[in-house]
């Protein structure tokens, strides 16, 4: 069976610009939406197309408080920060 609908994509530099205008990292995208960092940085350096569901997501986090309620729910989510935990083991 056909894909029924062809998306446009975001470039990467339509991504970055969409994130600094959240003013969002893209390691905060990352963890609010479950996405490994690694997968990010291949959307930005364009190393793998930036999927249709994440300018879903960025048009709803232009809503009155979203970027805020996204934030919060994703840390209501998480069980553990395996990469904060990874920080403080180098560190020591």
């Amino acid at each position: 069976m056909p894909q029924r609908f062809d998306y446009a994509h975001l470039s990467p530099e339509q991504f970055q610009s969409r994130l600094a205008d959240l003013g969002w990292k893209p390691l905060t995208f990352a963890r609010v939406f479950g996405v490994r960092e690694n997968t990010i940085k291949r959307w930005l350096s364009g190393e793998n197309t930036v999927p249709p569901w994440v300018h879903v997501a960025l048009t709803l986090l232009q809503l009155p408080g979203a970027p805020v309620a996204a934030r919060d729910a994703a840390a209501e989510h998480i069980v553990r920060d395996n990469l904060e935990r990874k920080h403080k083991e180098s560190a020591d």
